[in-house]
């Protein structure tokens, strides 16, 4: 098959243009825990992911000494995000009441129950002109890490950052 530019350019055009990474935003309904509001958060994420996905397979011999793989499920990536933390630590802050929601950190016992402390985490995709082309739900979410805030001396104008890892009961994918 012989391609050139134009084949290129008419493949780009036909399937809408092509994506730019920094276009989304992300919305929580709720940070559980947390008396804070979420409006401020898809203006404070700075890069976030779109989960990805892989089915799970077992080895099965049927005596040929090849095995073949038989689909057993599959396993959704946990979802990191990161945001600008301000001068209040309003998301670090956030987060932080929202993991002790879930964990006591003197007895490490769970402190509420399961449904208590998830939320859903909407990310959104967009193009060029705003409009959605992209939107998974992240239903039944709750944070599991809050990474380590670096503080150096030679960073004078560097921004600090905070970064999340989610996990989430169900992944919906809306087109």
């Amino acid at each position: 098959m012989s391609s050139s530019i134009n084949d290129f350019k008419s493949a780009i055009i036909r399937n809408g243009g092509i994506a730019k990474i920094n276009r989304f935003y992300v919305t929580f309904a709720a940070i559980p825990g947390s008396p804070e509001s979420t409006r401020d958060i898809p203006y404070l994420c700075e890069a976030a992911s779109i989960p990805g996905k892989q089915i799970t397979t077992l080895d099965y011999d049927i005596g040929t000494r090849r095995p073949i793989k038989i689909p057993t499920g599959y396993i959704e990536d946990d979802v990191t995000m990161t945001f600008i933390a301000t001068n209040n630590n309003f998301i670090k802050t956030a987060i932080d009441k929202w993991m002790q929601k879930i964990i006591n950190v003197d007895s490490y016992l769970l402190t509420s129950n399961y449904n208590d402390y998830k939320t859903e985490i909407g990310i959104t995709q967009l193009d060029e002109q705003n409009k959605e082309v992209h939107k998974v739900t992240l239903q039944g979410a709750y944070p599991i890490t809050l990474n380590s805030m670096e503080l150096d001396n030679n960073s004078e104008s560097t921004i600090q950052k905070v970064t999340v890892v989610f996990t989430y009961d169900k992944l919906k994918i809306i087109h």
